[in-house]
């Protein structure tokens, strides 16, 4: 079977889109600039010199940013994944809520440090995970108790805890949590989003329902749904709206000035042209 796909460079769907700012308006294009089939159930990540790693029949994959494939490794004895997440180019973090265990891969995909039992920190049923922009720090959300731990995975304690968050932010669960530019943000598909400081302090709650992904693109916050991106500058609380390069989208990842979203089993890779 074949799961890489050509690399082609084309001017796609709308070549001529603007953005209206009152009077001013600005054109956009998006730039397809290659995908990859990673299998309908997997999961996908991508680092800061844009690796993408991605699992697929129980074995864990890394392409290059040309999606040439570089190493794969099998996670077979790591349990079913839930999640992956790359702390940085030389460090990839397997999670499975299966297990609740976080497991530790280098740039070659081996193992590079032993797991961390989540059960052993006191929490039972962690469902998100995410990178921190601290060294040897991971965000990790335990949905039953409501709480949002920063584990320090050095002596694996927590660094900071955020303790009954259903009840504080009245939400109905936890479908992505993200730090970028010192912010933490916390996606509700009912409530919206909730940023907070780096010190776990609510700073505010951008109100939007049925947002399926988040991320930071230079100071704007995008938030994803099946067929727009609503860009909100995080400085002015100023919004306008992108249409997405492709309908029925379930997933975006923004690395540099690269787009990464998914569409059933396919990670296309885009450039965003102002």
């Amino acid at each position: 079977m074949r799961y890489l796909r050509s690399i082609f460079f084309i001017w796609i769907l709308i070549p001529n889109s603007m953005i209206t700012f009152g009077q001013d308006s600005l054109k956009y294009s998006w730039i397809h600039l290659g995908e990859i089939e990673i299998g309908k159930h997997s999961f996908y990540t991508v680092d800061n010199l844009n690796n993408v790693y991605y699992t697929r029949d129980q074995s864990l994959h890394k392409v290059d940013s040309v999606f040439d494939l570089k190493f794969r490794q099998s996670i077979k004895s790591f349990g079913n994944p839930k999640e992956i997440t790359a702390v940085n180019s030389m460090k990839l973090v397997h999670f499975s809520w299966q297990q609740q265990t976080l497991c530790f891969f280098d740039n070659t995909l081996t193992q590079s440090e032993d797991c961390i039992d989540l059960f052993n920190l006191g929490l039972s049923n962690v469902t998100q995970i995410s990178a921190s922009q601290r060294p040897n720090r991971l965000w990790v959300y335990d949905e039953v108790n409501s709480v949002l731990t920063l584990l320090n995975t050095d002596d694996v304690s927590a660094s900071l805890q955020l303790i009954n968050l259903t009840g504080v932010l009245e939400i109905d669960s936890c479908t992505m949590i993200m730090e970028r530019n010192n912010k933490l943000f916390f996606l509700d598909k009912v409530k919206g989003v909730f940023i907070f400081d780096q010190f776990g302090t609510l700073l505010e709650q951008v109100s939007l329902s049925n947002i399926a992904a988040i991320d930071v693109y230079k100071e704007n916050l995008l938030l994803m749904n099946e067929d727009t991106l609503i860009s909100r500058d995080l400085r002015t609380g100023e919004q306008f709206t992108i249409l997405s390069p492709m309908t029925g989208l379930s997933s975006l990842m923004i690395r540099g000035d690269f787009f990464y979203f998914r569409k059933g089993d396919i990670v296309h890779k885009f450039r965003l042209q102002l």
